[in-house]
C-alpha cells in the first residue's frame, strides 16, 4: 500500500542510503558471504561508509578477473540492500516507473483500447468508454495491421511493445490501419488521457442491493465510487451495499479511507499507522455520510491485500457489516515512493498500519521464501478449499470488536462467514479450457450479430453456450487434436467461463462480472445476508 507523501525532510533522511545503495557491491558481497542464512532480525548496520563502497566498486571494475557491466553491479547492490528490509520495499526502474504510476494515478496518455494477440494478430477487444478511440470509428473486433509507420500484424511483438506503441504525448495523432470484414481502413486517433478505472463494475444486483467490484485503490477510486453510488441511492432505492474486494491488491491508503468514510454515519477511528520516523497517525471518519447505506457486506479472499484489508478491518472491528469469503493476504506495511536522479524510484516501507482495535495484520516475513509461498501453503493445508478451522493465526493475541467479538491479527483478516473455493475451480482441465475461452470468444463473435442487451444475455441458458465449438477449437490448438470429455460439473463450469468470455467481448468487463456473479456462491450468500 502506498501513501502519498510530499515531505521533503523524509527524503533527506533516506537519500544517503539510496545513494549508497548504488555503490554497495562490496557490502552486498560481504553480506552474502558472512551472513547467509541469518534472519533479517539479526541484521546489523554496517560501518562501511560510502567512500569505502565506492573504492570497492572501482577495484572490482578494474581488477576483477571477469568483466562485469557496471549496471549489473549497481542493480545487484540495490536488490541486496532492499532484500534485507522487507518484501515490499522495492526499486522501480525508470523504464517501468510510468506504467507503475499510471495504474495508481488512474489514467495514462494513449488511444484507449483493450486488445489481445491472437495468432500474431492484434485484435481490439474493447474500446474504453470516454477514451480517445471512442467515436473515432475503431470497433471491437478490428484487427490492427499497423500503428504509425510500424507494421505490427504478424510480427510476433510482445504485448508490452504494442502498449508502448499506442502510448505517446497528448495531442499526437496515431494513425492506425485495421482490417475489418476483409477491408483495410485508416483511422486517425488523437492521443489523450485514458481512464484506468478501478471500479470494474457497479450495478443493482437486487431490488435494493448494490454491488461494487473494486480491483484496486487508485487516485480516482473514491470519485468513481461516489459517482456510481449516487444514481443508485437517489433513483434506484439502494439500501444495502456489497463491496467485492476479492483480488484487490491495494493501492492508496487515502482512497481506502475516503471510501470507508462514506460507510460510517458517526465519527470513528478507521485505521492508524505508526513508524520509526513518521510517528503515529490516525485516520478517522467525519460522520457525514453523503448517502444512507444500511447493511454493508465485504467480499474478501487471499488476494485481498493492503488497502482492501484496511476496509475489511474497519468494517469488522466496528461490527459495521459482514465479511464473507476467505482469509485476506496479510499485508500491513505502508510504502512511500521517492524519485531518484536517474528517473527511477524507490519504494520504502515507512510504517505499519493497524485496524481500529489495534490489530496488525502483517504476516511474518522473517523467512522470505516462506512469506512468498504462504498462499500456496494455504492450499496445501486445505484452508482455502476445505475448512475454516484450518486457518492459521500466527498471533494468538486477542482483540475485540465493538460488540465484543474476538478477532486476531498477524496473518490477514479472517471472514465472519467462511466459504471455501469451489473444488471445480481447481480442476486442471477446466482451468486449461477456460483459459482458452476469451480467444475463442473473439473468433466466435466475428461476423455475428451482437446481442442487443446485457440483460438479455444474462437470461441466456448455459446450455445455449457453444461448448462443442470451444472444445473443438481447444483440441485443434492446445490438446493435440483430442477433444476432451467433460463430466456434468466440468461442463457447467466451462460453460460459465464461456458465457462470461462472450459477455466480455460484447459488453466489456462489467458484462463478464455480472455473468460470473450469477453463479458465484459467495455473491449469492452476500445477497442472502443483505436480505436479513
Amino acid at each position: 500500500m502506498k501513501e502519498q507523501s510530499n515531505s521533503p525532510w523524509q527524503w533527506s533522511i533516506w537519500q544517503p542510503l539510496v545513494l549508497g545503495v548504488v555503490l554497495a557491491l562490496g557490502m552486498l558481497i560481504g553480506f552474502r558471504m558472512n551472513s547467509s542464512g541469518t534472519s533479517s532480525n539479526s541484521y546489523q548496520k554496517p560501518s562501511t561508509d560510502v567512500g569505502q563502497i565506492e573504492e570497492i566498486l572501482r577495484k572490482v571494475e578494474v581488477r576483477y578477473v571477469d568483466e562485469v557491466p557496471r549496471e549489473e553491479l549497481i542493480q545487484a547492490a540495490i536488490d541486496g540492500i532492499l532484500e534485507r528490509l522487507d518484501p515490499h520495499s522495492s526499486y522501480i526502474k525508470k523504464e517501468n516507473l510510468e506504467d507503475v504510476n499510471d495504474s495508481l494515478n488512474g489514467s495514462f496518455v494513449g488511444i484507449g483500447i483493450e486488445f489481445l494477440t491472437r495468432r500474431d494478430t492484434i485484435i481490439v477487444l474493447t474500446v474504453i468508454p470516454e477514451g480517445p478511440s471512442e467515436g473515432s470509428g475503431l470497433l471491437a473486433g478490428d484487427k490492427i495491421i499497423s500503428i504509425g509507420d510500424s507494421i505490427v500484424s504478424g510480427q510476433n511483438k510482445s504485448n508490452e511493445s504494442i502498449r508502448q506503441a499506442f502510448k505517446g504525448k497528448k495531442g499526437e495523432i496515431a494513425r492506425v490501419v485495421v482490417l475489418r470484414n476483409g477491408e483495410l481502413m485508416k483511422i486517425d486517433i488523437e492521443r489523450d488521457q485514458v481512464p484506468l478505472e478501478s471500479l470494474d463494475a457497479a450495478y443493482m444486483i437486487d431490488s435494493r442491493v448494490g454491488y461494487f467490484k473494486l480491483s484496486r485503490f487508485s487516485a480516482t477510486t473514491y470519485d468513481e465510487f461516489i459517482n456510481a453510488l449516487q444514481p443508485m441511492a437517489e433513483e434506484q432505492n439502494l439500501d444495502d451495499l456489497i463491496i467485492d474486494l476479492r483480488g484487490n491488491s491495494g493501492g492508496y491508503l487515502r482512497e481506502a479511507v475516503r471510501v470507508l468514510n462514506q460507510l460510517f454515519s458517526q465519527k470513528r477511528l478507521l485505521v492508524f499507522t505508526d513508524g520509526r520516523i513518521v510517528g503515529k497517525r490516525e485516520y478517522n471518519s467525519d460522520g457525514r455520510m453523503i448517502f444512507d447505506i444500511d447493511q454493508v457486506i465485504i467480499l474478501i479472499d487471499e488476494g485481498s491485500a493492503s488497502a482492501s484489508e484496511i476496509v475489511a478491518g474497519a468494517i469488522q472491528d466496528w461490527d459495521r457489516g459482514v465479511l464473507i469469503g476467505r482469509r485476506t493476504y496479510g499485508k500491513g506495511l505502508v510504502q512511500e515512493q521517492y524519485p531518484l536522479r536517474d528517473s527511477s524510484a524507490v519504494r520504502l516501507t515507512v510504517s505499519r498500519y493497524y485496524t481500529p482495535s489495534g490489530r496488525s495484520i502483517q504476516k511474518n516475513y522473517d523467512d522470505l521464501d516462506d512469506y512468498l509461498k504462504e498462499i500456496e501453503s494455504r492450499f496445501e493445508t486445505g484452508e482455502i478449499s476445505n475448512d475454516s478451522t484450518l486457518i492459521a493465526q500466527s498471533d494468538s493475541t486477542k482483540f475485540y470488536t465493538s460488540n465484543g467479538r474476538v478477532v486476531y491479527g498477524g496473518g490477514g483478516i479472517s471472514p465472519d462467514i467462511y466459504i471455501p473455493i469451489d473444488s471445480i475451480d481447481l480442476d486442471a482441465m477446466v482451468s486449461s479450457i477456460s483459459a482458452h475461452s476469451r480467444d475463442f470468444a473473439v473468433d466466435y463473435a466475428e461476423g455475428k450479430v451482437a446481442p442487443q442487451s446485457l440483460e438479455n444475455w444474462l437470461k441466456r441458458s448455459l446450455k445455449e453456450m457453444p461448448l462443442d465449438d470451444l472444445l473443438r477449437s481447444y483440441a485443434s490448438e492446445v490438446n493435440g487434436g483430442i477433444i476432451p470429455q467433460l463430466d456434468n460439473q466440468q461442463s457447467r463450469r466451462v460453460r460459465i467461463s464461456l458465457k462470461a468470455a462472450l459477455a466480455y467481448r460484447y459488453f466489456g468487463a462489467k458484462g463478464s462480472i455480472q455473468v460470473n456473479n450469477q453463479y458465484d456462491v459467495i455473491v449469492k450468500r452476500a445477497i442472502e445476508e443483505a436480505k436479513k
